[in-house]
């Protein structure tokens, strides 16, 4: 864990490794709330993450359908995630693990069989997973959760609510690109989270400007291969356990809270430009930045698209 107190105006920042990106929490405050947020934040992965052993999640996964008891922060997140995925008519699908399983985005660059994909299907659907009371269980012995694509948002608000109760009235805190801010920045004005340009390594598409809200990025470049002339990405469409099909290269969100913004950053990415732009349009607390493959750049027109 890094921490860098009392910079200009009183800032303090603590950095460290979470969900295998870097969390950051940068606050008008005592280095000793940043750092007890951070530990927070840590237990938290503990508590979710698919791979830690010992977590909610890998004990339901190890359970073969077995009741397991759980945090009310993963029951939380596992009623959402089945509501989310009915509202994507399953396209995005926390109950993917099988598929998932399958794929290899960063060292082997793998391509499975048809029939390994055929296989791994029959085992995908979140209405396999059954909560209640501080309980959850797995109806198919052979289907895993992996809450990973909407459990930094939870996280990041988890955190910023933590800081806010302890005092902090000025902050922002970052998990992986996952970004909400609170209060104005010390000399005043509003905070500002850069969105990467999916296209041009190392540059920025846009910039947005956040005094109590959120903003997540979802694309398909940062971990991608090609094989034979064809581009596979991280993101699966659960329907298929392929790569989603779509004309975008990433979709940003900004929204009251950062939850909501990546819960729908992945699905708007799925969607394909038209349809995510007009689905986006439709729901009042929601605006996106789409930077399509072809390298076009489409936004929401609500109140706060002129900070992009």
């Amino acid at each position: 864990m890094g921490v860098a107190p009392g910079g200009a105006h009183g800032m303090a920042v603590v950095r460290t490794l979470a969900c295998d990106t870097l969390l950051t929490c940068k606050g008008l405050c005592e280095p000793g709330l940043l750092e007890a947020a951070v530990d927070r934040g840590l237990a938290l992965e503990a508590t979710l993450s698919r791979t830690a052993g010992g977590s909610d999640v890998s004990r339901m996964n190890e359970a073969r359908g077995e009741w397991v008891e759980i945090s009310a922060h993963t029951e939380r997140l596992l009623k959402a995630a089945v509501a989310l995925s009915c509202a994507t008519g399953g396209a995005f699908d926390v109950a993917v693990g099988p598929a998932s399983a399958l794929w290899d985005f960063r060292e082997g660059a793998t391509v499975p069989d048809g029939a390994a994909l055929e296989e791994a299907s029959r085992h995908v659907d979140a209405g396999l997973i059954e909560v209640h009371e501080g309980w959850a269980r797995l109806l198919d012995p052979e289907a895993r959760v992996d809450l990973g694509g909407i459990a930094k948002g939870y996280m990041v608000d988890e955190l910023v609510g933590y800081l806010r109760e302890g005092g902090c009235e000025q902050g922002i805190v970052d998990l992986g690109g996952n970004v909400s801010a609170f209060g104005e920045v010390p000399s005043g004005g509003a905070w500002s989270a850069g969105v990467a340009d999916p296209l041009a390594a190392g540059s920025l598409a846009a910039t947005i400007e956040l005094t109590d809200g959120a903003l997540a990025t979802s694309g398909v470049t940062e971990r991608a291969f090609r094989r034979d002339g064809q581009a596979y990405w991280h993101i699966l469409d659960a329907r298929t356990c392929r790569p989603a099909s779509t004309d975008i290269a990433s979709v940003s969100v900004a929204a009251p809270s950062a939850f909501l913004a990546e819960c729908w950053s992945t699905p708007l990415l799925m969607m394909g430009a038209e349809a995510a732009l007009a689905f986006a349009e439709s729901k009042p607390l929601l605006e996106c930045l789409i930077v399509m493959l072809s390298g076009e750049r489409l936004q929401t027109s609500g109140g706060r698209s002129e900070l992009f």
